[in-house]
C-alpha cells in the first residue's frame, strides 16, 4: 500500500484515564446512518467504505427488525474485509483505543447494543489513525490540530 495522504482535521484532545496521556481526536459526523464503519481491533485505524454503504437496503430504519437485519450485515462485511494494513482485523465491537497504552474505550460504556451500533452517527477519528475507502485515493491518515 503506498503512503497515504494525510488530512488534516480541527478536533479536540481527551486524556486517557489509565495513562493519563493526551489522545487527540476528531468526531467524524455520519449523517446517512445506517452506514457500516469499523475500528481495527489492534489499531485505531477505521474501514469507511462506499461499497459496504451501498449494501445497506434503500429505507432501513431504526427499528428492532432492522436492527438485526443490519448487524448481521455489518457482520457479513467485515467477515469478509480485508486485514488492516496493522495485520489487525476490523470488527464490529472493536472500539477506539488509546495509543500510548492501548486502553480501549468501549462503545456504550461496554454494552453492546444492535440499535445503538448500526445507528452510530459518531466515528471517532484518532490523530494518526487511517480512514481506509475503497481504494488508496479515498483513503487518508489523520492529523488532528487543536
Amino acid at each position: 500500500m503506498p503512503p497515504l495522504p494525510v488530512r488534516t482535521l480541527h478536533g479536540r484532545t481527551r486524556d486517557c484515564p489509565r495513562c493519563r496521556q493526551p489522545i487527540r481526536y476528531y468526531v467524524l459526523k455520519n449523517w446517512v446512518a445506517p452506514t457500516p464503519f469499523f475500528y481495527c481491533d489492534t489499531c485505531n485505524n477505521i474501514l469507511l467504505r462506499a461499497s459496504d454503504a451501498r449494501r445497506v437496503p434503500a429505507g432501513s430504519t431504526i427499528d428492532v427488525k432492522d436492527d438485526e437485519q443490519l448487524l448481521e450485515l455489518w457482520e457479513t462485511i467485515v467477515a469478509s474485509a480485508p486485514l488492516c494494513p496493522c495485520g489487525g482485523r476490523f470488527a464490529v465491537w472493536a472500539n477506539v483505543k488509546c495509543p500510548a497504552c492501548r486502553q480501549e474505550f468501549p462503545y456504550n460504556q461496554g454494552v453492546l447494543s444492535a440499535a445503538l451500533r448500526v445507528n452510530e452517527r459518531n466515528v471517532i477519528v484518532i490523530d494518526g489513525a487511517a480512514v481506509l475507502g475503497d481504494t488508496d485515493e479515498q483513503s487518508w491518515v489523520a492529523r488532528i490540530e487543536l
